[in-house]
């Protein structure tokens, strides 16, 4: 999904145009296309375009998180953070809205990564995770305090 914001002129004044991407192999046309679009230049327009990793529903509850994932430890960039501010803002008003998280790996999954966490958009509360509580964070959209090991070899 692709949101293009309508923003001040003083976001992303350190780039001359929009930002290429570094993680091309993952990129997809339209993507490819947005970016080599002079007329869509983020400092002359005032505008920023981003992807959205995930958008998460449960339909037999209705309830329904954001999920935006950082491989290889990555920070979301003030650009980026804009749109998933407003985002989330306009979501909180549903009470189906289980909130904004931002899921980053070591690696670049979780598979490969020796350290995952998971960071909550409103308590900005960062919790390091195992694998499988975030299958069962990503069922549930929430991570039980307790880490007791009993719970999680159950699960």
């Amino acid at each position: 999904m692709y949101l293009i914001l309508n923003t001040l002129n003083t976001l992303n004044r350190r780039e001359k145009m929009t930002k290429q991407l570094d993680h091309k192999q993952y990129s997809t046309a339209f993507s490819k296309w947005l970016r080599e679009q002079k007329e869509l230049d983020s400092k002359a327009q005032g505008i920023i375009i981003s992807d959205i990793d995930y958008v998460i529903l449960n339909y037999l509850t209705d309830k329904f998180i954001i999920l935006e994932e950082k491989a290889r430890n990555t920070k979301v960039k003030f650009p980026q953070s804009k749109i998933l501010e407003r985002l989330h803002k306009c979501c909180k008003t549903d009470d189906k809205y289980c909130g904004g998280y931002t899921l980053t790996f070591s690696g670049d999954s979780p598979e490969n990564s020796e350290v995952i966490t998971i960071s909550n958009w409103d308590t900005k509360i960062k919790r390091q995770i195992t694998k499988e509580q975030l299958t069962y964070f990503l069922l549930h959209f929430y991570i039980p305090d307790t880490f007791e090991l009993d719970f999680w070899k159950n699960f």
